[in-house]
């Protein structure tokens, strides 16, 4: 995969942005569907798709990726919109399995706050326009990529951005590192199903 022309850049710019304490600490609880092959949480929560395949914010092989909803609702519409961009009927890919994710992070970077895409060097419509799949296609990082593998490499433990699925301005997808914040580490659980 070669590079992103603007890497060398974009990790300055990250490791000065990290280091001056714009990253937050973020205690939520995010959702996440899978198809029911990949549905154990150890799955679920392990990143290996996104590692083994890319996607928005991680090159292939980069690191594991675990992407997350702000809501059940949102979750579901990535979900299938994904299927459709690769041409896989949804009705294949039911039954969903869903989870409910409680993260306690130290380290997030806001991608939606233009203050923070501004030293960076970026603007919302530049991330909205990447055509990662296309450059991952012809073997080239995107932009996104490689302000993902950026901030992992400046201990990030997760991304908040905006997402193309959401219908109001509350909704926002969160892009764990589990290189930064692995299993065990008290950084997120998987919650348990509610019982009568």
């Amino acid at each position: 995969m070669t590079p992103h022309p603007r890497y060398s850049a974009l990790a300055a710019k990250m490791r000065k942005l990290v280091s001056s304490g714009t990253t937050a600490a973020r205690a939520d609880i995010v959702f996440r569907y899978s198809f029911r092959k990949y549905a154990t949480a150890t799955e679920m929560m392990s990143g290996t798709g996104a590692f083994k395949a890319g996607g928005r914010w991680n090159a292939p092989n980069t690191f594991h990726g675990v992407y997350c909803a702000s809501n059940p609702d949102l979750a579901n519409r990535e979900y299938f919109a994904s299927c459709r961009i690769a041409g896989i009927p949804e009705h294949t890919r039911m039954p969903l399995v869903g989870i409910a994710v409680e993260v306690n992070l130290a380290q997030v970077l806001d991608l939606r706050d233009p203050a923070i895409l501004k030293r960076l060097g970026v603007t919302q419509t530049a991330l909205n326009a990447d055509q990662w799949r296309d450059e991952m296609d012809a073997g080239r990082e995107s932009l996104c990529q490689a302000i993902g593998r950026t901030a992992k490499e400046a201990g990030v433990e997760a991304l908040l951005v905006a997402s193309a699925q959401a219908t109001n301005s509350n909704e926002h997808n969160l892009v764990l590192i589990i290189e930064n914040a692995p299993p065990g580490s008290k950084k997120w659980r998987v919650m348990k199903g509610h019982k009568k």
